[in-house]
């Protein structure tokens, strides 16, 4: 669901003599940061203040999932929702549901039930969760016992492809997980370090309040007898505090209302008691111990410095404009900044600088293979840098391999963004600045990027594949683009309509003012386009300037 909030306007005026900020390193090696978030021990309530309650559902989605974020939003109560990927179908294209999603045997047989005629979701139901003002978390893939798994690689699959596709809507706040059972151990957490793409997940989240609702149902218990339990484990707590498990899924009794019905018993008899319902978030937690800078803390939107959680960027203020999207481009791994210091922590992102072409390559090929995944392309998803070029055979490999073909004379092997620009052209995102020359270090402009974007966003490869992908309106929005004749129309167009970039006041009587094309986009603009093009950031409605 989009955000209708209007961005508060910022003034984003290029000073006079900008350059694109040298092409460093820090970009590229963002993906081999490490996380201390992911814990031997987990995190339960017992540190939340006294007589607060914090309310998790496990095992969904089921059909009454959307009942119980409705009711609970009504009660202005946020709840985390542990979700299983296996609950949803791949899409088919039209907004329904194709096929389940892949699932794979547990090592130790500690699947769930089996369903006869199980019912798969499509994944805009997790939009319509966040719509109501409640976080989504990963419960791994397939319920397994991820103790009893025999691999890292399992252990990793399980919660890999969960979070992926949790990350396609969810683009901002922390990424929660819980193992099923709450089965964790110490080797476990090191199999999930192991893997880059689990770096910013914080659990594993037990909880301390479980009346059993699945037992309940499973055994004909009614809603009242079980609420009633809930009830007394909550009054026997010394602090009367802590997080509550529940089932929005009924494991035995697939599309049973009780989950719905017991929330709406429980809820409103903790709130006579005077009771208050926290967040997750509300847990304090030691988040930055030795030999974690540049970690992540506060649920996600800051780093660890020396031992301090504070702002992620030294360069980017909290409440700005693009703060978040920066923000979660770092936490995605899309961006490393422009600098950072291991020896502190502290990291810059250098938001007024203008864009060279080489960072922009690297930002657009990480954002495109995180958010649309594409196999039969190369682009395997997961984790920003997981992906493989085209060979002169046809099949694929590494893009620093020597079977896959040089694009551009300028970017030879050994170029520090030399993949990300191979996979760009590849792509057909790019052609290049001339004839094999992409001008990796040459400052990018605002048109430019727009191109390279939309036509990651919609996968066309040419002017005219994209005229068929992108429905843009046909009335001009911008007044330095108003001739449909433009080459760049259609793609400034299409951004404008879907508030990536709204342009710069100029009294010219268009909707948007001027868009900008011959700018210089700095880094910051050049977030908003990736936020709000491919993880549904929240789009602009009016110019930015």
């Amino acid at each position: 669901m989009t955000n209708r909030r209007a961005f508060a306007l910022l003034s984003l005026a290029l000073t006079p003599g900008v350059v694109a900020c040298s092409a460093s390193p820090d970009e590229a090696a963002i993906g081999q940061q490490t996380n201390a978030i992911v814990t031997d021990t987990g995190l339960n309530g017992d540190r939340l203040p006294p007589n607060t309650l914090v309310l998790t559902y496990d095992d969904g989605p089921d059909e009454h999932t959307i009942e119980i974020a409705k009711y609970l939003w009504e009660q202005k109560i946020q709840a985390t929702f542990f979700m299983n990927g296996r609950r949803f179908c791949k899409s088919d294209g039209r907004g329904g549901c194709a096929l389940p999603m892949e699932t794979r045997a547990c090592d130790n047989g500690g699947s769930q039930a089996f369903v006869a005629n199980p019912i798969y979701y499509p994944e805009s139901l997790i939009d319509t969760v966040l719509s109501y003002g409640h976080r989504v978390a990963n419960h791994t893939e397939d319920h397994c016992d991820l103790t009893g798994q025999t691999s890292g690689a399992d252990v990793s699959y399980e919660l890999r492809t969960t979070q992926a596709i949790l990350d396609r809507h969810a683009n901002a706040g922390s990424r929660y997980f819980r193992p099923p059972y709450g089965d964790w151990n110490a080797g476990t957490a090191s199999f999930a370090r192991t893997d880059p793409s689990l770096d910013s997940l914080i659990g594993p989240v037990f909880w301390d309040i479980n009346g059993n609702d699945w037992s309940c149902w499973l055994n004909g218990v009614s809603v009242a007898v079980c609420e009633q339990g809930y009830v007394d484990l909550v009054h026997a707590r010394p602090w009367r505090n802590g997080i509550i498990i529940m089932h929005d899924r009924p494991e035995f009794n697939v599309g049973y209302a009780g989950p719905l019905l017991l929330t709406q018993m429980l809820v409103p008899q903790l709130l006579a008691e005077g009771y208050g319902f926290g967040t997750l978030d509300d847990i304090p937690r030691d988040e930055c111990p030795a030999q974690s800078n540049g970690t992540f803390c506060a649920g996600g939107t800051m780093t660890c410095h020396n031992g301090t959680c504070r702002e992620a960027f030294e360069d980017v203020a909290p409440g700005s404009t693009y703060h978040d999207f920066i923000v979660d481009m770092l936490r995605r791994g899309i961006t490393g900044g422009c600098s950072y210091d291991a020896a502190t922590g502290n990291r810059w992102y250098c938001p007024e600088s203008a864009h060279a072409r080489s960072e922009i390559a690297v930002f657009v090929v990480r954002a495109r293979n995180l958010a649309l995944p594409d196999r039969a392309h190369g682009l395997l998803g997961g984790s920003p840098d997981q992906f493989l070029c085209r060979t002169a055979f046809g099949t694929y490999e590494s893009c620093n391999s020597g079977n896959v073909p040089q694009y551009f004379d300028d970017v030879p092997p050994g170029h520090w963004a030399y993949q990300w620009i191979q996979k760009l052209a590849e792509l057909g995102i790019t052609t290049g600045c001339g004839v094999r020359r992409f001008c990796p270090d040459s400052t990018t402009l605002l048109d430019d990027s727009t191109v390279f974007v939309e036509r990651a966003i919609y996968g066309c490869n040419s002017d005219l594949a994209c005229d068929g992908a992108i429905d843009f309106p046909s009335s001009p929005l911008f007044s330095d683009v108003s001739d449909p004749g433009n080459w760049r129309f259609r793609y400034i167009q299409n951004s404008g309509f879907h508030g990536r970039w709204c342009g710069k006041a100029d009294g010219s009587g268009f909707p948007f003012g001027r868009y900008g094309v011959a700018d210089a986009i700095t880094r910051r603009q050049m977030s908003a386009l990736i936020e709000r093009g491919l993880f549904g950031g929240a789009r602009c409605w009016a110019p930015e300037l």
